[in-house]
């Protein structure tokens, strides 16, 4: 995985009031949430004899080890070892890794570097979604690494054979381009020119017109989120979250602003 970068690991939905552990970036990893609402992460062992902090629990916002009681705020310094008394002294040593977290959209990030800048700006996301869209969310387990999954999402000459019946459909085989278009430093868009073979040998982007406001594109936001900007009103978006060097879970979300009554949207 490429370090230094927020990755997208979790929904909101995924953490309440009790801690969750899941594997990303081939870690164990455990996430919890303080009364003020903001999600916590760390690495889900305690320093002391490594038992998984998500089958603990949460007390005044700190995270409470299952088995002897240790407890770590936010920070991952350890506030209170039972067996010392209250007013023990703790050793500094005994201190939790933790992550960097930022929660928006519905999405919540880890930074996933060492050291973390302390000029760490909050991560991106697309521009072109706001608030006037309802959405709805699928999760999907695919065996591979997560830039396989994100060469397959942005590969368009595949289109017309593996998806022949439906977006492929019109054995359209013949890819001009495609052209390429950054957007930034962390996003750029590709722009689907593919047609069906009449002979003429497919073009280069350099002769390609640039397509009107509007059309349909992709566009991929690094390191692991990507949209199918299908219309102005129709959406698809993915988020190809780590898990580990042989699984990626997919977070699959349609949005669209054409139906916004209750349940129905």
């Amino acid at each position: 995985m490429i370090r230094n970068q927020w990755y997208v690991v979790l929904e909101s939905s995924e953490v309440k009031d009790r801690p969750i552990g899941v594997t990303r970036m081939g870690e164990k990893m455990v996430f919890w949430r303080e009364k003020s609402g903001r999600v916590r992460a760390a690495v889900d062992r305690c320093p002391y004899r490594g038992v998984a902090l998500s089958a603990g629990k949460v007390v005044q916002d700190h995270l409470q080890c299952p088995f002897h009681g240790f407890e770590y705020d936010a920070s991952g310094a350890c506030t209170r070892v039972p067996a010392y008394g209250r007013h023990g002294v703790i050793p500094r040593a005994l201190r939790l890794s933790t992550y960097p977290t930022y929660e928006a959209h519905g999405f919540i990030w880890i930074w996933w570097g060492n050291p973390v800048p302390q000029d760490l700006q909050p991560p991106e996301f697309f521009d072109n979604l706001d608030s006037s869209y309802e959405w709805a969310s699928a999760q999907d387990l695919w065996n591979v690494h997560y830039s396989r999954v994100v060469e397959n999402q942005l590969d368009v000459m595949h289109l017309p054979f593996v998806h022949r019946n439906t977006i492929g459909r019109g054995n359209r085989t013949v890819v001009d381009g495609p052209v390429v278009v950054w957007k930034g430093e962390q996003r750029f868009r590709i722009y689907v020119y593919n047609r069906v073979d009449d002979g003429r040998p497919a073009r280069r982007a350099a002769e390609l017109a640039p397509k009107p406001e509007g059309s349909q594109y992709l566009e991929f936001l690094f390191p692991n989120l990507w949209q199918n900007y299908i219309t102005d009103k129709v959406s698809i978006v993915a988020a190809f979250v780590p898990v580990d060097e042989e699984h990626t879970l997919l977070y699959l979300r349609f949005y669209q602003r054409f139906n916004r009554l209750p349940v129905l949207g």
